[in-house]
C-alpha cells in the first residue's frame, strides 16, 4: 500500500532482451562476462574485489529499485524541495478554492421543519410524565389494534380474462 511502480518502459539502454525471464543475478558460470549483455551504469563491487557475485548484484537491484519507487505516502521520497512543494501545495488549493467558488455552499443545520432556533427548543422545559404516558397508552393501544386487523377473502385476486 502507498507504492507506485513506473509503468514505462524499461529504460536500460544495454540491455537487449531483457523479460521476465531474464534472471536478475547471473549464473555462477557466468562471473567473468558482463551481467545482462553489458549493462551501461555504475559498476558497484565489494570490498574483497569480486565482481558482479550476488552480494553487489543484490545491492544494485535494491538501489535501482529504490529510485524506481515512488512511495505516494511519504513526499520525501519524491525528491521533491520544501519550496517546490509548497508551490504544489499553494496551486492544488487555488484549483479547489477556483472549484468550489462557483457552487453555493449554504450551511443548513438537519432540524425539522417546524424548528427554527434549536436553542429556544432545547432550552424549553422537558416534557412531562403524563404527556409520556399518553404517548406510550396511544402507542400500545395502536399496536394491539394493527395486530388485531383481518382480512376477509370474498372474490379472486386474479381473474381470467378471455378464458373459456
Amino acid at each position: 500500500m502507498g507504492c507506485c511502480f513506473s509503468s514505462d518502459e524499461d529504460k536500460d539502454v544495454g540491455v537487449q532482451s531483457a523479460n521476465e525471464r531474464t534472471p536478475l543475478i547471473p549464473p555462477p558460470g557466468d562471473i567473468s562476462q558482463p551481467s545482462h549483455g553489458g549493462r551501461v551504469g555504475p559498476n558497484y563491487t565489494t570490498p574483497n574485489g569480486k565482481k558482479d557475485d550476488g552480494q553487489s548484484e543484490f545491492t544494485r537491484i535494491i538501489r535501482q529499485t529504490a529510485i524506481n519507487v515512488i512511495d505516494v505516502t511519504s513526499p520525501e521520497s519524491q525528491n521533491i524541495e520544501q519550496g517546490e512543494m509548497q508551490d504544489r501545495a499553494t496551486q492544488y488549493s487555488n484549483r479547489l478554492n477556483m472549484a468550489l467558488s462557483g457552487k453555493s455552499r449554504v450551511y443548513r443545520p438537519n432540524l425539522p421543519l417546524g424548528v427554527t432556533s434549536p436553542q429556544m427548543t432545547l432550552s424549553a422545559a422537558p416534557v412531562s410524565m403524563s404527556d409520556v404516558q399518553l404517548i406510550t397508552s396511544v402507542s400500545e393501544k395502536l399496536t394491539s389494534a394493527a395486530k388485531e386487523i383481518k382480512i376477509q377473502h370474498k372474490e379472486n385476486l386474479v381473474v381470467n380474462f378471455g378464458g373459456s
